[in-house]
């Protein structure tokens, strides 16, 4: 594969990156994932958005495309139905680590950034994900969530294979607003996710996952 950074453009005190992952010699973008730096000189924004990829994305992608265990990603399996039909499509999820920051208050070095467990930053995504992976295709989200605690605001960008989800972004400011305050003025969290398409019969635990959803399948019929 190739790594690019494709894109960039300055902030206020930063710069955003965006990085694209692709096959190798190919013109055609591959997995795209926006990363800010911050730093006083020049060099260390980028520095700073380069190594978040390199923490938060790099990681599920080795996870991926060796099929082997990486220490910073931890595997969920999936497995999605579909109404009135018997089709089901199973999943497996690398949940790449979270990256959180704490900026302002008490001290941005030392503020506590509260529940970096990856499933629980996954978890909000995963329940408005559903009708969007009825299919056998590689695909991947990125997540990032703010909570500004002195104005009382969240914020959120959650993309889809490289577009913008508005469910996704909905469901993690609700999952923001309920962040507990930590001493920081602001907080963001950040992780990224890829669902690799998995058989049934290659799944862990795919009969008791299977009999779970038409539980709750049969449930919402009735």
């Amino acid at each position: 594969m190739d790594f690019v950074a494709s894109e960039g453009h300055g902030l206020q005190g930063g710069l955003s990156v965006v990085f694209d992952a692709r096959a190798r010699n190919s013109s055609k973008g591959g997995i795209r994932v926006t990363a800010a730096g911050t730093g006083d000189s020049d060099e260390s924004p980028a520095a700073d958005a380069a190594s978040q990829w390199a923490m938060g994305v790099l990681p599920v992608i080795v996870s991926y495309i060796l099929r082997s265990h990486a220490c910073e990603v931890e595997k969920l399996p999936m497995i999605v139905g579909v109404e009135d039909s018997q089709e089901r499509y199973g999943w497996t999820a690398h949940l790449g680590p979270v990256i959180g920051r704490a900026f302002g208050g008490s001290g941005s070095a030392h503020s506590p950034l509260g529940d970096l467990s990856q499933s629980a930053t996954y978890i909000p995504v995963f329940h408005v994900l559903h009708p969007h992976a009825a299919h056998r295709s590689l695909m991947w989200i990125e997540t990032f969530a703010a909570r500004y605690y002195t104005e009382g605001k969240v914020d959120a960008t959650c993309r889809l294979n490289n577009k913008d989800f508005e469910e996704g972004r909905r469901a993690l400011m609700g999952w923001a607003s309920n962040w507990e305050t930590t001493g920081a003025t602001l907080l963001t969290k950040r992780q990224f996710v890829l669902f690799e398409p998995t058989t049934l019969e290659q799944l862990k635990n795919s009969d008791n996952l299977s009999q779970k959803l038409n539980d709750a399948m049969s449930s919402k019929i009735q």
